[in-house]
């Protein structure tokens, strides 16, 4: 599944209070690519940054370390999760007349209505779009324009594309942020006490993972559904447990299995891979590869 972002993107989430970062990195386990839109961006030619990667890894480098973005961003891992949207179309040039045939007269006109206040509140957050306010609420209000015209042209022409959008622009709309929304996986400390301090290297390690389908699969499942993306997982999370390891007991006798999941945070005390050795060779069949989202939990646990 691909996600996509932009420089506007990036701004409505910091406009939301949110780290884009964090966001990437999220979006790093859960789709296969971020299709990146360079239109305003310093890059290609003769500009300062030569490809997409470039330009991410010093967007996410720690206090804008430009020798670490670059570094990360020669991590061919890296390459392949942020993707140039040029190239996925044959005039890129003409993209930004298509994608504002998506938005409606009075879809446009409402956020115009709104980045009046929006700009007010960058102010009060530090974001300074421009010396004269009608030029700062116009900025705003492209961005936001500009955010979702562009998803709405990627859903329309890019097969297995997932629209994400940041809470700022819902507030547009007197919207309120959903909580089931897959951008608030592991804001909370039932499964991830610290999932900020993963780091690159072992974010991108964690994409490796041989079961990261049946995670993105249990995540995207549990989307829409009213409830805490992490409140789900940690509900679902005890009872596969308990079913792997019912299923790793006829493997017990005359061998040690390998003790993969021995502390996982669980609703109650009891941990059944305490009474029970697990392997990663149970995730077998059908039943058992669809609970095998659970591993990828014990590896980031073991990272973080």
């Amino acid at each position: 599944m691909k996600v996509y972002s932009s420089f506007p993107n990036k701004m409505n989430f910091v406009r939301s209070g949110i780290d884009i970062d964090s966001i990437y990195k999220r979006y790093a386990l859960l789709y296969d690519q971020v299709i990146f839109n360079r239109h305003g961006c310093p890059i290609g030619g003769r500009d300062e940054f030569s490809d997409v990667a470039s330009y991410i890894g010093c967007t996410v480098a720690h206090r804008g370390d430009r020798n670490t973005g670059l570094k990360l961003a020669r991590n061919t891992a890296f390459k392949s999760l942020f993707v140039d949207m040029w190239d996925f179309f044959d005039n890129p040039e003409e993209l930004p007349y298509q994608a504002s045939s998506y938005i409606a007269p009075d879809i446009a006109q409402q956020v115009l209505g709104y980045s009046w206040f929006q700009n007010a509140l960058d102010q009060e957050m530090g974001i300074h779009n421009h010396t004269r306010e009608s030029k700062a609420a116009a900025i705003v209000g492209s961005d936001i324009s500009s955010d979702i015209a562009f998803n709405l042209l990627l859903s329309d022409k890019i097969p297995d594309f997932n629209m994400s959008l940041a809470p700022v622009i819902g507030r547009a709309f007197a919207s309120s942020h959903n909580i089931d929304n897959e951008m608030n996986l592991f804001t909370t400390e039932l499964i991830i006490p610290d999932f900020e301090s993963l780091s690159w290297d072992q974010i991108l390690e964690l994409r490796q993972d041989k079961y990261i389908q049946s995670f993105r699969n249990k995540v995207f499942n549990n989307v829409g559904t009213g409830v805490h993306p992490d409140e789900s997982l940690h509900e679902s999370l005890e009872k596969d447990l308990w079913y792997l390891a019912e299923q790793a007991k006829p493997n017990i006798e005359g061998r040690l299995l390998e003790m993969f999941l021995s502390n996982l945070p669980l609703p109650s005390t009891v941990n059944p891979f305490s009474y029970f050795y697990g392997a990663k060779s149970l995730a077998q069949g059908a039943a058992n590869v669809e609970k095998s989202w659970v591993y990828v939990i014990q590896h980031m646990k073991k990272l973080s």
